[in-house]
């Protein structure tokens, strides 16, 4: 009972008979089997809900400023919405358009941007 307390999963008392020993070593196999299966199990589903937190159905995003509407109904900017999601890692430059309408902005041609 002490070992039993102490941790262990089963136990033989000497004299032992041959057919318990191996039924009892079947029984332990058995449970070793079955928790393997269960950590696969657990893993597929930690994997699959991984794929499931990433993006799916429609995104409602803002047509004036471009931000996107996030579970928590807050509003955020794209590129930190799809890296909460996603996984991916963005870094940003600035498009030739966008270049030159900056450009334009700043050396005063164009209206300033919104």
């Amino acid at each position: 009972m002490a070992a039993l307390d102490a941790g262990a999963d089963d136990y033989v008392t000497k004299p032992f008979e041959i057919e318990e020993l191996r039924a009892r070593v079947s029984v332990g196999e058995r449970v070793v089997t079955l928790q393997q299966q269960l950590s696969d199990r657990v893993r597929a589903l930690e994997e699959a809900f991984a794929h499931v937190h990433q993006l799916q159905g429609l995104i409602p995003i803002c047509a004036w400023c471009g931000q996107v509407r996030n579970d928590g109904n807050f509003w955020e900017q794209v590129s930190s919405y799809l890296e909460k999601r996603s996984g991916l890692q963005f870094t940003h430059a600035i498009c030739p358009p966008c270049r030159e309408k900056e450009s334009a902005r700043i050396k005063g041609v164009l209206p300033p941007h919104r």
